[in-house]
């Protein structure tokens, strides 16, 4: 399966936002706005790195990696479907059509905050 035939998600997670702008402009007025677009610029770094290789061992810690990081920027849909395809990595439970959804959710996050920070796709 190629991330193109992915299609949407299951719908609880395509439920999820993208990007959650009121959670993202909470945690810029907690922690300041500097402190934020380094996080958002280290996210892109890793989104960019991630899920290039298919090993569940692979997959499992460029998914653990996302998790937290996303989930604090305000991209939930990415930091749930990595909960998801890191225990599925883990288990060996047939990881391929979670990471085409990772992949997928990882582009259209990336988008979202390469047009935030002003990045260079």
């Amino acid at each position: 399966m190629t991330d193109d035939e992915a299609g949407p998600g299951p719908p609880e997670l395509e439920a999820l936002p993208v990007f959650d702008r009121d959670a993202h402009r909470e945690l810029r007025d907690m922690i300041g706005a500097q402190t934020v677009e380094r996080l958002v610029l280290r996210l892109i770094a890793l989104m960019r790195a991630a899920f290039h290789d298919e090993a569940p061992e692979a997959v499992g810690r460029e998914a653990h990696g996302l998790i937290s990081t996303a989930g604090m920027m305000g991209c939930p849909r990415l930091a749930e479907i990595c909960r998801r395809l890191e225990v599925a990595a883990q288990e060996g439970a047939g990881h391929a059509p979670l990471l085409a959804q990772a992949r997928r959710t990882r582009d259209l996050t990336l988008a979202a905050l390469t047009d935030l920070a002003g990045a260079p796709a």
